[in-house]
């Protein structure tokens, strides 16, 4: 198989592009908002032109040349239908609410308008020409649209080319003036279209950005919901303490990130029977957060398939079916596992019962007996999966287990706690709380040595911790 493409046939992508015609940053209601600031501003520049045309005529003529050629009858119309343009456009985004993308082009269609009437008014010797009011028009609205809306680059040298085409031509065959006036009426052409031009070049640049990070807090907003919903089922999958019987389990679980690769797997025999054996599997997948949690996911079901299929399986026979589910389903991914197997029974009338463990890589098992000795069980096996399953040996380790004992296991996140001077808090650690203290009722060791771990490391942990007790009580009578 080529190394480069393992598998040449799968190929996943979660691409970011750029944002497509119709999709804006802002919202509908921001963009029909802007719209309408972009209408009421551009009608107040527009109409103080206007005004201004109608006050000082004569002044305006002399700067342009010849005065008007039309009646007053024909000016009035013109400033009418340009009034009612804007009124419609207006009432349109108002009224209407179109979707983003028509509230754009209703600009867009105002501007190319807007510019038209204006170039009329030129060529008919309203405005004097050949530069006069048109242009200051053509440049405010241009200008004015792609700084407050989100104009394409594309839409701004479309409404560009419009106006040069139409402005260009009524200089050329409608307009007088000498070569000089209409060369440079060609020049101021398109010079006015420049600024608009290149704000929207720009602001494009920055939509893109924008538009990236929205796409990224929305997706980020997403994850955090998932990973939210993800770590619910994830310690939805942990059991419930055990707080009756003979045989009993406490434990804390905090993982490192919100949801993590350490996992308690519990199953009672029978669990309305005070005497029934209990079984608990602790386990470490390699890594942290959502790759460890999927791969414990996996665990947990095929542990509970284990179960339902060999009750009362003892810890080694479970280490060992399920090095052969790791090596098998996951030995391509590199995916490894340490285990802590522990399978109790209490003895007749709640006297001295067994407990059977197994441990598969695991930080040692601590077996803390009534009268406050230790006991250490380190490793039996092999980490799950590193090891093929014809040749794979649990080696459980079987002892007595008495009233008052307690057994006690954690992950790395326990052991690998390191104080800011770098000590590590170690299964020495562990060993010395267990020998100068004892639990009782109301806190168990998995709450004692937590908090222990806590102090010893100020700091965030870096690791996923887990820390289990199973413990004979003698009494069936529920704490």
């Amino acid at each position: 198989m080529d190394a480069t493409h393992p598998n040449p046939q799968r190929r996943f992508t979660d691409r970011i592009g750029r944002p497509e015609e119709g999709r804006y940053v802002e919202t509908p209601d921001e963009i029909r908002i802007q719209a309408l600031r972009f209408i009421g501003l551009t009608a107040l520049i527009e109409g103080v032109l206007i005004i201004m045309r109608w006050i000082v005529p004569t002044g305006l003529a002399d700067l342009g040349g010849p005065g008007p050629r039309v009646a007053v009858s024909g000016s009035v119309a013109l400033e009418l239908a340009w009034a009612a343009m804007y009124g419609a456009v207006a009432a349109v985004v108002l009224i209407g609410r179109p979707k983003p993308l028509w509230a754009v082009r209703a600009t867009l269609a105002l501007v190319v308008v807007s510019a038209s009437v204006a170039i009329v008014r030129r060529s008919v010797g309203i405005d004097p020409g050949p530069g006069g009011l048109a242009m200051a028009t053509m440049l405010i609205v241009h200008t004015a649209g792609a700084a407050m809306l989100p104009w394409t680059p594309r839409q701004a040298l479309i409404v560009a080319g419009v106006w040069v085409a139409l402005s260009s031509l009524s200089l050329i065959f409608l307009e007088s003036g000498g070569p000089t006036s209409i060369w440079a009426g060609l020049f101021a052409t398109l010079a006015v279209t420049v600024p608009g031009t290149m704000i929207a070049f720009f602001r494009s640049s920055r939509l893109n950005d924008r538009f990236t990070v929205r796409v990224l807090e929305d997706r980020f907003r997403q994850v955090r919901q998932e990973l939210s919903a993800a770590r619910q089922i994830h310690e939805g999958a942990f059991p419930q303490p055990r707080y009756a019987g003979l045989i009993r389990f406490a434990y804390e679980y905090r993982p490192m990130s919100q949801i993590g690769g350490d996992y308690l797997f519990a199953s009672a025999d029978e669990p309305r029977n005070p005497d029934s054996p209990v079984t608990l599997v602790l386990l470490d997948v390699t890594g942290h957060g959502i790759p460890a949690a999927l791969t414990v996911n996996r665990l947990q079901g095929e542990l509970a398939r284990l179960i339902a299929e060999k009750p009362g399986a003892g810890a080694g026979e479970l280490l060992e079916s399920l090095n052969r589910y790791v090596y098998l389903t996951m030995g391509e991914q590199s995916v490894f596992v340490t285990a802590v197997a522990l399978r109790a029974a209490p003895g007749r009338g709640g006297r001295e019962g067994s407990v059977e463990i197994a441990n598969a890589g695991h930080p040692p098992v601590l077996v803390r007996r009534a009268a406050g000795a230790i006991e250490t069980i380190g490793a039996t096996a092999t980490v799950l999966g590193a090891q093929e399953p014809d040749d794979y040996r649990a080696r459980p380790v079987s002892l007595r287990f008495r009233p008052g004992d307690s057994v006690i296991a954690f992950t790395d996140g326990v052991t690998e706690a390191r104080a800011p001077d770098g000590r590590m808090f170690g299964t020495e650690g562990v060993r010395g709380l267990v020998e100068a203290g004892r639990a009782d009722a109301a806190r168990r060791w998995p709450e004692i040595i937590a908090r222990a771990v806590e102090k010893h490391r100020p700091e965030s942990p870096t690791d996923d911790t887990l820390i289990i007790e199973l413990f004979h009580t003698g009494t069936g009578e529920p704490v």
